[in-house]
């Protein structure tokens, strides 16, 4: 555009003074850390399987005094694959780890989820990069067209992301309740802590909150109705910071499986101080 001396001027990019910049920075960096850690959890039975004998055991630490279970590999379905499958080249050595079978449904449910798309298309395609900022499209850009139409497939990952969960629930309950009594330990507390924040997390998504109520016409009609607007309106309240949830969520599954493969590696807990108790007064 030309000025009234003659010179072209070139519009900014945006006119926003703040750092509008940083949000998808730390974005990409966590995430593509993320990535290369679990790639690496994922592939580690591969590459030192000399380590331990069962697969299970990179995923798994239990000695009977402590159980606890990493949320990467759980639950362990490893059992239903055909043992004729186990002599395919790769692929074999592949369907022996329980990451291989699990990890595909939490990581389906996260690409697809509403508010990571935000996200990492801010942070790696700039499309946008951030509010008022103009977005980097491209020639060939096609929105959620073509081979981005796997994200329909969100509401699909949500019922297996909601079955994890409920496994996870379950692994920290055995983590606290064992065979022996009563232990409490840094592994159970961290476990508890990951399984809130992925229950907030899985339990505040937008497609359950459209499952419970949002394709109502009317939420006063009958009891029916008023039933699910109820339940309808916990799932907005989760929702509400459904963000917060997905960053927290993605923390603690990192930070809980790196706890776990340290006792793994190192054949005890780091716990400084364990309360434990015989289950009710007798030991079994």
């Amino acid at each position: 555009m030309a000025t009234a001396s003659g010179y072209a001027h070139e519009e900014p990019l945006t006119y926003r003074r703040d750092p509008w910049w940083a949000f998808p920075a730390v974005t990409l960096v966590a995430y593509v850390a993320f990535i290369v850690y679990a790639t690496y959890r994922f592939l580690e039975p591969l590459l030192d399987n000399a380590a331990f004998g069962d697969y299970a055991g990179y995923y798994l630490a239990d000695n009977g005094g402590y159980y606890y279970a990493s949320p990467f590999g759980t639950p362990d379905l490893t059992f239903l694959v055909p043992g004729f499958l186990h002599s395919i080249p790769i692929l074999g050595n592949l369907l022996r780890s329980p990451a291989f079978i699990i990890l595909p449904f939490p990581a389906g449910f996260r690409f697809t989820c509403y508010y990571y798309r935000k996200s990492y298309y801010r942070a790696f395609t700039a499309r946008p990069m951030a509010c008022a900022v103009p977005a980097n499209k491209g020639a060939f850009y096609k929105g959620e067209r073509g081979f981005l139409l796997i994200q329909n497939l969100h509401r699909y990952f949500m019922y297996a992301a909601i079955v994890i969960t409920v496994f996870l629930a379950y692994d920290a309950i055995l983590s606290i309740i064992t065979p022996n009594g009563f232990y409490f330990g840094i592994g159970s507390a961290l476990m508890l802590v990951n399984v809130a924040f992925l229950m907030f997390y899985t339990f505040g998504c937008h497609s359950l909150r459209h499952l419970v109520g949002g394709k109502l016409d009317c939420f006063s009609c009958d009891g029916l109705d008023r039933n699910r607007h109820g339940l309808w309106g916990k799932v907005t309240m989760l929702n509400g910071r459904h963000a917060l949830w997905a960053w927290l969520s993605l923390l603690t599954v990192a930070g809980v499986d790196l706890y776990i493969r340290f006792v793994v590696m190192n054949g005890h807990p780091m716990d400084p101080t364990v309360w434990r108790t015989t289950l009710f007064g007798v030991n079994v």
